[in-house]
């Protein structure tokens, strides 16, 4: 049997934190801190425990990483070569990446990384979409999760928009029936005037309640 664990690296105001776990979810976690965001993202084990992730030079593991804290909500990066230089590291780990199929590039240049929606719990409903559209539309996704380019192997990813559009309308039209709702017992519940119809059902419960109650002391008698 095989150990589960996570190994999560922490970034807050340039000081790395790192430490393990042992338990059941076989995930990486990164959590990324700045002074604008808080974003966190996570790696399968499946992936960066295959051997084809394992026999690549540290290197260019590396920059899976940070590729991976970098890219959006869908996955995709419009810095990568930029991302690399920062990290000092040399343009064949980027080479690499794409060789090994872990990232697929654009010729625009930006790059989007495969297993994105395996790594991570990736929700269309709550995601924030990509700005990059036009790469987007060119993308299928296989029965894993995993992006391709080939349309033989998966459905069109420009589906989704439609898709989205609609829960949103929905979203909105449950939320605002609740903000409706919500000041309709508000407003009851500031009305001092009790209604008509209430008081006159209440004064018969206790006619009611009190000639139970002669009854029952006359039976007694």
């Amino acid at each position: 049997m095989s150990i589960q664990f996570n190994f999560s690296v922490t970034f807050w105001s340039g000081v790395v934190r790192q430490r393990s776990e042992y338990p059941t979810r076989t995930r990486f976690f990164v959590l990324i801190n700045t002074k604008s965001m808080a974003t966190k993202r996570m790696f399968s084990k499946d992936i960066v425990g295959s051997d084809a992730f394992q026999d690549m030079p540290s290197s260019s593991q590396l920059l899976y990483f940070h590729l991976g804290m970098e890219a959006d909500d869908d996955g995709f990066v419009g810095n990568p070569k930029k991302i690399s230089r920062s990290i000092g590291l040399a343009e064949d780990d980027l080479k690499i990446l794409l060789a090994k199929r872990f990232v697929l590039v654009f010729s625009s240049g930006v790059l989007v990384i495969k297993h994105h929606r395996i790594n991570n719990n990736w929700d269309k409903y709550n995601c924030k979409r990509t700005v990059y559209m036009e790469e987007f539309n060119q993308l299928y996704i296989k029965e894993n999760k995993a992006y391709t380019k080939d349309k033989t192997q998966g459905t069109p990813l420009k589906s989704e928009n439609s898709l989205k559009t609609v829960f949103r309308i929905e979203e909105n039209r449950i939320d605002k029936k609740r903000i409706e709702e919500n000041i309709y017992i508000k407003g009851i519940s500031e009305n001092k005037e009790e209604p008509k119809e209430n008081a006159q059902v209440r004064e018969a419960v206790k006619k009611m309640k009190e000639s139970l109650l002669k009854k029952k002391v006359v039976k007694g008698k």
